[in-house]
């Protein structure tokens, strides 16, 4: 998506939208594509309330059909971490505590304390070699024992310790490390709450710092502040142990005690303030809160797209910008190797900053400096990252639009430059890209991301291309378009959907795609220059959905069939393709997530503006989605003389459906 280079200064017109696209099975498989920023520039931005719960009304549990979740982007363009210095953090109250510092806590989850010092020695070594890994000549390093990070190690010979003599200071002071473990077993009640299906934490504050394994994991993430890994100092770290508890199960907690601060060579000792099971109902920490939906029902139909309990939810806010998001599935073996949870990465070019967001709306900064670090930043309205995708190895992809390249994140945390000139010459600002199944990459490079665009000077290359990397060989692939954005895959791969973001010729064409990479000639798929290219997404049996603002009802879409611009990860290996649909998160100035276990997903952005969404498939089916500042509404719409059409009105950036779960004939899926 694309940029204003400074807020208030340049008209809405030229504001470049950008279309993504979702995969078969395999989905994402792209991702710069579906975000979108409000509508008018100046006279929407203003902060978040001071205090959002204060004005919403906590999350509901999850209906077993489908769920709505609304990511909304504040609009403004302050960066979220000034914003959240004025604000207090966000807490809530749990509705049970089993102090495990008590004697009556342990005994009510079944736990005992172990304890035992380490010893720090000298061992012999190597130095890192040239895979960067302990390879290099040998030598002599420090270490320290016992190593009781596993979930079966022995403790058997360990000190076992009163839980009232927590607070004992313990360890031998200055550099000191030592070890206490527990084992919990989930009680059936707490002071008369019922366990079942609540959420529960464990929260210890050690002095100074902690580590937390839980059976065995630690299940770090870069970026992360606290949980598993040191939080600061006398800081909390907080684990989830399980968001749906089940009565006698049981979790294996290694606490690593660490004194400080490590630089004061400090004659203190290590001991610990707190440590609690903390017991949620369901839902209570999601940071959703709920928004109104009305649905009018002409069709029954409509319930295989939009079951009878949808419900509608804001999930986060406070962004200046968002761009290019990807879902991280837990256990990704490049990001998220021990994660026993997915998250959501998303772009915030304008702030130069790349975000994780967890299932429950959690947010932290997960890379800064994602897209320059260019003296001359202040310049740029956009030097951050774009798009994001995971390529076959789990690995992050991303364009950059201030250092004007394509790169991937490696598993040991270096950067390879996949793309960064054209014959000698300097890219504009890669906006978006998509992995082919082989590995072949292909992204588009419009000038959005420099400061003044098409005219700016620091522009080397006079036209913007549609790239490939395909044997890590860089290929010119299209000239055809001014503005290239968003792209993605039919499902075989055997064709090359492109958008083009230009307000006189805003249009998707289709390539054949050959196997070294470059493409055949391009046809025009849709012309849609009355409205903007904003967002298209497709799956091995999802229509194809461009998404653009400003169309009237009568100009849609209708085609079915392709794949995806959004990012290959792990999902491709779900047993359920639509267990992604579940844990999908998007971001734009409004983004509404239908999630369900057989039904379409839809991503929207508005805030005073509204929106119509037509959902494409079985003309019965059809249905027009009208969002403003009052609410939504859902209504049945035939729409046979639209050919199965997409429409999209006002900001509206991105759609995901599943017609197979709404009677729609394989047959029809093909071209």
């Amino acid at each position: 998506m694309i940029p204003d280079p400074k807020p208030c200064q340049q008209p809405a017109k030229s504001r470049p939208r950008h279309f993504v696209a979702g995969r078969d099975g395999a989905w994402p498989t792209g991702g710069a594509s579906f975000f979108a920023r409000h509508s008018s520039v100046c006279k929407e931005h203003r902060l978040f309330p001071t205090n959002p719960l204060s004005k919403t009304t906590p999350m509901k549990s999850n209906h077993s059909f489908l769920r709505v979740a609304i990511l909304v982007a504040a609009l403004t363009n302050a960066s979220i971490l000034t914003l959240r210095a004025g604000h207090a953090p966000r807490a809530v109250l749990p509705d049970a505590v089993v102090d495990l510092r008590t004697t009556e806590g342990v005994a009510r989850a079944n736990a005992q304390w172990r304890y035992t010092d380490t010893t720090i020695r000298e061992i012999e070594h190597r130095d890192v070699g040239a895979d960067l890994k302990a390879s290099g000549p040998k030598n002599h390093t420090f270490d320290f024992s016992p190593d009781a990070r596993a979930a079966d190690f022995d403790d058997g010979r360990w000190e076992v310790i009163p839980a009232d003599s927590l607070e004992a200071r313990r360890g031998h002071g200055r550099l000191s490390f030592n070890w206490y473990r527990i084992n919990i077993t989930i009680p059936d009640k707490v002071a008369g709450f019922d366990t079942r299906g609540s959420t529960v934490a464990f929260e210890i504050v050690v002095d100074d710092y902690a580590e937390v394994w839980v059976d065995g994991k630690l299940g770090n993430v870069l970026g992360q502040q606290g949980g598993s890994v040191v939080a600061g100092w006398n800081a909390p770290n907080r684990v989830v142990l399980t968001r749906n508890a089940k009565r006698g199960e049981t979790f294996q907690i290694a606490v690593l005690g660490i004194n400080g601060p490590l630089s004061v060579h400090s004659d203190t000792y290590i001991w610990v303030r707190s440590a609690t099971l903390d017991f949620y109902r369901p839902g209570k920490l999601s940071q959703a809160h709920e928004a109104k939906l009305e649905v009018e029902r002409k069709d029954p139909a409509l319930d295989t797209i939009l079951p009878a309990d949808a419900k509608l939810e804001r999930v986060a806010d406070g962004f200046g910008f968002t761009e290019g998001p990807v879902w991280i599935d837990a256990g990704n073996p490049a990001i998220a190797p021990d994660s026993s949870e997915g998250f959501l990465l998303f772009s915030d070019p304008n702030n130069n900053l790349i975000y994780r967001c967890t299932s429950e709306g959690e947010t932290q900064v997960y890379k800064t400096k994602s897209g320059y670090t260019g003296e001359n930043i202040g310049e740029y309205g956009q030097p951050g990252s774009n798009g994001l995708t995971v390529d076959s190895e789990g690995r992050l992809s991303l364009c950059q639009h201030g250092n004007r390249r394509v790169v991937r994140i490696e598993k040991n945390g270096l950067t390879t430059v996949l793309a960064d000139r054209y014959n000698g010459k300097r890219l504009n600002s890669p906006n978006d890209l998509v992995y082919r199944s082989d590995g072949t990459l292909f992204f588009t490079d419009p000038p959005f991301g420099l400061p003044k665009f098409h005219n700016d000077p620091r522009r080397e290359i006079p036209f913007s291309g549609v790239y490939s990397v395909h044997d890590r060989k860089l290929r010119l692939v299209s000239t055809d378009f001014t503005g290239p954005n968003g792209l993605a895959f039919s499902p075989d791969e055997n064709f090359l959907y492109v958008g083009n973001w230009d307000e006189k010729h805003k249009v998707v064409n289709r390539y054949p795609v050959n196997a070294d990479g470059t493409l055949g000639k391009g046809a025009l798929f849709f012309d849609m220059t009355s409205g903007r290219v904003v967002g298209f997404l497709a799956g091995r049996q999802t229509p194809r959905y461009v998404s653009r603002p400003g169309a009237p009802a009568q100009h849609g879409l209708g085609r079915r069939g392709p794949a995806n611009a959004l990012s290959r990860c792990a999902d491709r290996h779900l047993s359920d393709p639509f267990e992604k649909l579940r844990r999908h998160r998007l971001c734009a100035t409004l983004i509404v997530r239908f999630v369900t276990t057989a039904a379409t997903n839809v991503h929207m952005q508005t805030e005073s503006k509204r929106i119509e969404v037509q959902f494409p498939g079985n003309p019965a089916a059809n249905a027009l989605i009208s969002i403003t500042n009052q609410g939504v509404t859902v209504r049945e719409r035939n729409a046979r003389d639209l050919q199965d059409a997409l429409v999209l009105n006002e900001q509206t950036p991105f759609i995901e459906s599943a017609p197979e779960y709404r009677g729609i004939p394989e047959s029809a899926l093909h071209d």
